[in-house]
């Protein structure tokens, strides 16, 4: 415990889940119903699948070589997972990505919430690998996602699940990780274990729910920063011996009083990691703010050394002119406290709330290294004279890998009169 230090940073996604009455119905529910792929656990009787290591690694060294994850990622250990489609004529397909949302958390925005695992964050490589590729650049780079490749060298043996005494299209999910040094090569090779889909599904306080029900349009913020987890956490001592570091990314959602409501496990680290967090969460009282309506925050439990980033953005000014004649009467500022080297071109988002009605956003096109402050003015007025409190977020989604957090989310009353 005393060699890496845990601690998180809390981040939270616009449009991951979204209110659908006509899919409200549950796991059991829906286990008889044939789809166009089922996973194990919805099956009568359980796909298989055999798996060639040696042909498998080599398939791997050139589909994700280790300067292309050095690249994406820097250097260490790194963990991916691997989707495999088995099909009823022996056609086998498989799928690449960074976490699990791919597959098992419709809606997200994937390439909101992946961070980089590198050493140096410095780089910023917060890049969205699986959507809204805007150059031809970015599509080279990121391509190896969301991509199917055939299996057309055999690495897997299989043999579809039974659902309903009948053959069915089965999918398996597998973890696999790779560790890599700063000159770009293998340290421990390829490594790749199946997973069971169950640690992955939606876990919630009330079984009726799902995450249809919730909405990430107001982030459920932890009151305490979530300090009661990271204290909660107990770092694997398999984990510790095998140096694994990285990021644990699970989805918390939180009732109309800011109460924990569930979690849903998004990236493991494995080695214990993905354990030790879920049971922290499970433990720990989780306070949120109230927001009126089911929400959800990504927040991404980190296991290793602090990482340091040149962004440390917070709020410098937000003022309101009571001149009616003012159209827009809003002015706020927005500061970086680091110095930065060079622009930094990533994409971020600012909302403003007032007493849980959003009526500000903007979507920001970088930071420039000679700017250091961004000012903004809007309108909003009252006809009502009254005490209106507000709610100001900062790159909520983390793009921009903030090294501060604590800034992010600024809370504040406005008094008309």
């Amino acid at each position: 415990m005393n060699k890496l230090l845990i601690f998180f940073i809390v981040t939270s996604i616009f449009g991951g889940g979204c209110k659908n009455n006509n899919d409200n119905r549950s796991i059991v529910q829906q286990q008889k119903n044939e789809y166009w792929a089922n996973y194990d656990d919805l099956l009568d009787i359980k796909s298989e699948a055999t798996i060639d290591t040696v042909l498998f690694r080599k398939e791997m060294n050139q589909i994700l070589t280790p300067e292309k994850i050095f690249e994406l990622f820097g250097s260490g250990y790194h963990n991916f997972y691997f989707a495999l489609t088995i099909s009823k004529n022996g056609q086998n397909n498989f799928t690449i990505a960074p976490d699990i949302s791919l597959w098992l958390c419709p809606g997200l925005q994937t390439g909101d919430m992946i961070f980089s695992e590198g050493t140096d964050l410095s780089i910023a490589k917060n890049k969205s690998l699986l959507t809204n590729h805007t150059n031809e650049e970015e599509i080279r780079n990121h391509a190896i996602f969301n991509t199917p490749f055939t299996d057309v060298k055999n690495i897997f043996k299989t043999k579809p699940g039974i659902l309903n005494g009948k053959s069915v299209r089965s999918i398996k999910l597998f973890e696999m990780n790779i560790t890599i040094d700063k000159k770009q090569k293998i340290v421990k090779p390829w490594t790749i274990k199946e997973i069971d889909v169950s640690k992955y599904r939606e876990h919630f306080l009330n079984p009726k729910l799902n995450r249809y029900y919730f909405s990430t349009g107001l982030p459920a913020v932890s009151v305490d920063g979530f300090e009661s987890i990271r204290k909660a956490i107990i770092y694997p001592d398999e984990a510790e011996k095998n140096s694994i570091t990285g990021r644990v990314i699970v989805e918390i959602f939180a009732d109309e009083e800011g109460k924990y409501a569930g979690y849903q496990l998004i990236k493991g680290l494995g080695y214990g990691c993905d354990e030790a967090v879920i049971e922290a969460i499970q433990k720990a009282k989780f306070r949120g703010y109230p927001t009126g309506q089911r929400s959800s925050i990504i927040v991404p439990f980190e296991f290793g050394p602090p990482k340091t980033s040149p962004i440390d953005l917070a709020v410098q000014v937000f003022d309101y002119n009571q001149d009616p004649n003012v159209y827009n009467n809003i002015k706020l500022g927005i500061v970086n406290k680091n110095k930065l080297d060079k622009n930094l071109e990533q994409n971020y988002f600012i909302y403003v709330y007032m007493n849980g009605y959003l009526i500000f956003q903007n979507y920001c096109t970088g930071i420039s290294k000679a700017e250091t402050q961004q000012f903004f003015w809007f309108r909003w007025h009252s006809d009502k004279p009254g005490s209106y409190n507000y709610t100001i977020y900062i790159d909520p989604e983390n793009r921009l890998n903030d090294s501060n957090r604590e800034n992010n989310t600024v809370r504040g009353t406005l008094v008309v009169k």
